[in-house]
């Protein structure tokens, strides 16, 4: 190999300005990124770095979130049935199985998650279910019992049965909450939904239910002898009988003086359904009529037996008993009370007498509530009273029976002008037979309370 001697070339370069040009000469092709390219290039940078962060944070957070929900589920699922466990599966409530799977595990499924599958329908003669796919064996099972609910109930009120041309439409929301249902009325003047279980402040003509919007059994904490098909059945029925009483009431223009009677026809029609809140009459009346006024004045007040079961039944459905007249809060010993203490040593409303129907000029107008003289407000316990003396007279005369007295409250103004027309008794004989009833059906001791 030949060695060469290399060439190399010097310039003499005078000042500052030729140095500068001879630098960008010698310089590689690519620019340098100076300014505004030069900020950009690093903000993306730095912006590619955050998202790629993000994008991992979100992976880790994820796996953390369903390792965690896929451990309380299990753990939920293989606990054992405690006093609040699931009732029946849907499939199961067909065949009226119960489930003992813990409802707690389907709540943390299906609470907050609205969206899922398409909305699903079922119309029957009388009603138009909307649901989700999960609540489809329940509302199959229960549409029947609820058609058969809406014409006893018709048949009851001496209403016209025939397939609804507007059908009654029962949504089966999974965001709705436990408690009451959500009504929609066909007119502005309906009342507020936080009073519809009211039948003393029904719709006014023509305002009738267009639909009612009930949870998902799913969404219930409750107890594991109530199945889904039950839960459901309950939520419906309740308001069903509210719309019952509108349509009676503005069909006989009944006024608000027997409103008392209405109340206590609303009452026995929910205890009338063999549905799970009708399991509590018995002991309500007994507890009204036999334990109440055994109890001095300077004592606690006497509440009933189960009396925690009983508020936690009602509650499903309901803030309070009180809202179906039942006068129990369930808010304690103190709030029962109150609503209590100025009738704890008077006379259990064993007759006629006791409920008499009000003048409508004997107070300001006309106030239905009113219970007869002496009083001047109204008796805590008369709805339960009335309710009884409308088992009676089911009992006694038939069902049949009820369509007529409807239909005389227009107008009879007492008892004594009432009961004749209807039942073809006196008054008297009447209210000797109801206190028998009473008696034989309640173990009412009558010679100790008169």
């Amino acid at each position: 190999m030949r060695k060469q001697t290399p060439k190399l070339e010097w310039q003499v370069i005078e000042n500052d300005a030729e140095w500068e040009r001879q630098q960008i000469l010698l310089a590689p092709t690519m620019t340098p990124l100076t300014g505004y390219r030069l900020y950009v290039q690093t903000y993306a940078g730095n912006l590619t770095v955050l998202l790629l962060l993000l994008v991992m944070g979100g992976v880790w957070w994820y796996s953390y979130q369903s390792d965690k929900v896929q451990g309380e589920v299990a753990a939920a699922a293989t606990a054992p049935a405690a006093q609040y466990a699931a009732s029946a599966d849907p499939v199961a409530a067909i065949g009226g199985v119960n489930s003992n799977q813990n409802r707690s595990a389907r709540q943390l499924l299906t609470q907050g998650n609205t969206a899922g599958p398409s909305e699903q329908s079922l119309a029957t003669p009388y009603f138009l279910y909307h649901f989700r796919p999960q609540d489809e064996a329940t509302v199959r099972a229960v549409a029947p019992s609820m058609d058969a609910l809406y014409t006893n109930l018709w048949h009851n009120l001496g209403l016209p049965i025939r397939p609804m041309p507007n059908k009654l439409v029962i949504e089966v929301a999974p965001d709705q909450l436990p408690g009451l249902a959500t009504l929609v009325f066909a007119s502005v003047r309906a009342p507020s939904p936080a009073h519809y279980l009211m039948p003393g402040d029904p719709p006014t003509e023509p305002s009738v239910i267009s639909s009612v919007t009930v949870p998902s059994p799913a969404r219930y904490l409750a107890p594991v002898d109530l199945s889904d098909a039950d839960l459901l059945a309950q939520s419906i029925a309740l308001p069903l009988i509210t719309h019952g009483l509108a349509q009676a009431r503005q069909l006989y223009r009944i006024g608000s003086a027997w409103q008392p009677l209405m109340d206590g026809l609303y009452l026995w029609q929910v205890w009338d359904t063999d549905l799970p809140l009708s399991d509590w009459r018995k002991t309500v009346v007994q507890w009204q009529y036999s334990e109440l006024p055994t109890a001095r004045a300077e004592q606690a007040l006497p509440l009933p037996q189960h009396y925690q079961e009983l508020c936690t039944a009602h509650k499903l459905w309901l803030h309070s008993p009180t809202q179906i007249y039942i006068s129990l809060e369930c808010s304690g010993v103190e709030r029962e009370e109150g609503r209590w203490h100025m009738w704890r040593t008077s006379a259990p409303l064993i007759t006629l007498a006791q409920l008499a129907v009000p003048s409508p000029k004997s107070w300001g107008g006309g106030a239905s509530w009113l219970v007869g003289p002496p009083f001047y407000t109204n008796h805590p316990g008369q709805t339960v009273v009335l309710a009884t003396l409308v088992e009676y007279a089911v009992h006694t005369y038939g069902r049949e029976s009820l369509p007529g007295l409807l239909a005389a409250l227009g107008d009879a103004d007492r008892w004594e002008t009432l009961i004749p027309v209807v039942f073809g008794v006196s008054a008297t004989a009447f209210e000797a037979d109801w206190q028998s009833y009473l008696a034989g059906q309640y173990g009412v001791p009558l010679d100790a309370l008169r």
